[in-house]
């Protein structure tokens, strides 16, 4: 077995054993892509990537699309209280081991891609796991963060409160 399908057999038995496993999905850049339910038996997907560009590493990612009620809270905003709002949220998830990368055209943020890499010698399960919960707490911390600046309130019956909707990577 080549060492790129042994890494993604390994992960995928490591995410079945917790219950996290949810499916596959394909991506162009990507050798492979699989989806995992973090918390376990929760909507939230976390993704877990072997890129193309570099397949010694995988990478944990929380990718989330910004909805329309959201982004009509930022345009309510002056552009000095838009670019406040999005510097607090860079400094707040800086705080996080991750990587992050927001898309925000006249500072009103569009999407937010949350990120930690493994490189193929540092992967354990310990790895894996610490990995998807310092992405899934940069998540929630930025969705309150959000919340909290914008005035919004959380919506009953919606798991990932006010404007949050994870996208498929």
């Amino acid at each position: 077995m080549q060492p790129m399908e042994a890494m993604k057999a390994k992960i995928e038995n490591w995410l079945v054993e917790e219950g996290q496993f949810n499916r596959y999905v394909d991506h162009p850049n990507a050798h492979w892509v699989i989806l995992a339910n973090h918390p376990k038996n929760q909507p939230t997907t976390v993704s877990i990537i072997n890129p193309k560009v570099s397949p010694d590493r995988i990478l944990i990612e929380v990718s989330v699309n910004i909805a329309d009620d959201v982004r009509q809270l930022f345009q309510k905003l002056s552009v000095p209280q838009r670019e406040s709002v999005l510097r607090l949220l860079s400094m707040e998830l800086n705080r996080f081991p991750i990587s992050f990368g927001m898309i925000h055209p006249q500072g009103i943020l569009q999407q937010l891609v949350l990120q930690q890499e493994i490189f193929f010698d540092g992967l354990s399960k310990h790895a894996l796991f610490t990995a998807i919960q310092n992405v899934y707490k940069a998540f929630l911390q930025s969705q309150w963060l959000l919340q909290k600046e914008l005035g919004a309130q959380f919506l009953a019956g919606n798991d990932f409160g006010i404007g949050f909707r994870p996208s498929e990577s």
